[in-house]
Formats: C-alpha cells, structure tokens, sequence
C-alpha cells in the first residue's frame, strides 16, 4: 500500500519512468495505493496504453474489475458466474460495468449484464461521478459501442447524475451529434436542464456545435 516509486511516478503522469521503475522492480505490479487501486488501474485511468499492456503481462490474477477495464473477457468468465459478482463494487465506489462502460468494452459489458449486473447501478465515487449510472460512464467516454449495449439492456436515458446531468446533457456538453442523435432515438428528453437550469441547447452552444445547439433548442 501506500506511494512507492511506481505509483509516484503515476502520480506525476510520467509513464517512462513508471516503465523504467516496473522494469527494476516487477514485483511493484501486484501493490494497491492508498486508495486501494493497482498500478493497472491507475495506467487505464490515466490512459497510459503502454504501461498497462506492460503491467498486464506481469499480472495473470486481474481482479474482476481491472478485467472489466481491459476486456479481458476470459478472466471475468473466470470471476463472474452470478449476481453478486457482477454488482460487486471497486475501492473507488464504481461496479464492473461501469468500468467496462467507460473503458469501452462491449463484449465484458454484455456479459456482466448477462450475469446480473445492475444496469441503473448508481456509482459511489463522491469525487468524480457521484450518482453515476453505467450510461453515464459510458457517454462521458463516449463509447458509441457500449452506449447502444446498454440502451439496448433498458438502461435510462433520462437517469440523472450529480449536478442533474442526464446521459443527453452530457452528449450535449461534449457537442456530439451522434451520441445526441442515439440518445434522443432511445427516449431522451431534450427539456432536461441541469440542476441549475442549464439546457441541452446551452451546453452545445457552450461547446461549439452551433448547429447541434439549434436543434436542441426547437420543440
């Protein structure tokens, strides 16, 4: 536990040196930090390809939910055989699903859901995504792929967030037509406003996408 000289460098967002640190001290692969998260996690979180592929090679022992971030579908068939494991929930206040939805992994995605996963699960995570569904991971990703699995599982398109964020405000935020247009197809609604009374329409516009903006904003 704790920050030894891989999770500093992780820290410092230096993935050479987190290379260079793993490469002398392997062993480091199988350490949790404070908050309970593996060098693996932290690398996926941070988008460090290399160093994850790495880190992948020196664990055969994934947990269930670095599984589900890297799509190692053989190792969650290992892990997930009912219910409990598929709801299962992260030091970091997040389940298998919602990691898989982030990370876009569709196929682990389709399995959780097979096995149980609660798709209206409601994240834990205070910091980040209080109140988060996997619908919502998955749109601030903007995972087309797994957003269509998980609408097509029943997920709620009007489903909020913290700050009264639905899966369409996020896509509107992020300016994204498409993600807007499957959205909208699966029952969104446009007349949703944030917490604070922001629009779909207000959040395009604030994001550049003049046209998307015009759109939301026509009844």
């Amino acid at each position: 536990m704790g920050e030894n000289e891989l999770f500093q460098a992780l820290s410092a967002g230096d993935q050479q040196q987190a290379l260079n640190v793993l490469r002398a001290h392997p062993e480091l692969a199988r350490t949790r930090d404070d908050d309970g998260l593996s060098p693996l996690m932290q690398a996926v979180y941070r988008g460090f390809d290399k160093l994850a592929d790495v880190l992948r090679r020196e664990r055969r022992d994934l947990d269930v939910f670095e599984a589900a971030a890297v799509g190692d579908l053989s190792r969650l068939r290992e892990l997930v055989q009912d219910e409990s494991a598929a709801s299962a929930w992260s030091s970091d206040g997040f389940t298998p699903l919602h990691l898989a939805a982030f990370f876009g992994q569709p196929e682990a995605a389709i399995y959780l859901l097979s096995q149980g996963a609660d798709v209206e699960a409601a994240a834990r995570n205070r910091r980040f995504a209080a109140e988060a569904r996997p619908l919502h991971s998955a749109v601030a990703a903007q995972q087309l792929e797994v957003i269509t699995v998980l609408l097509n599982a029943g997920a709620d398109p009007n489903s909020r967030q913290h700050g009264g964020f639905t899966p369409l405000l996020e896509a509107a935020q992020l300016g994204n037509v498409e993600l807007v247009d499957l959205l909208l197809a699966h029952g969104a609604n446009k007349a949703d406003t944030l917490d604070d009374g922001t629009s779909a329409s207000a959040l395009a516009k604030k994001a550049g996408n003049v046209l998307l903006a015009d759109r939301l904003k026509k009844t």
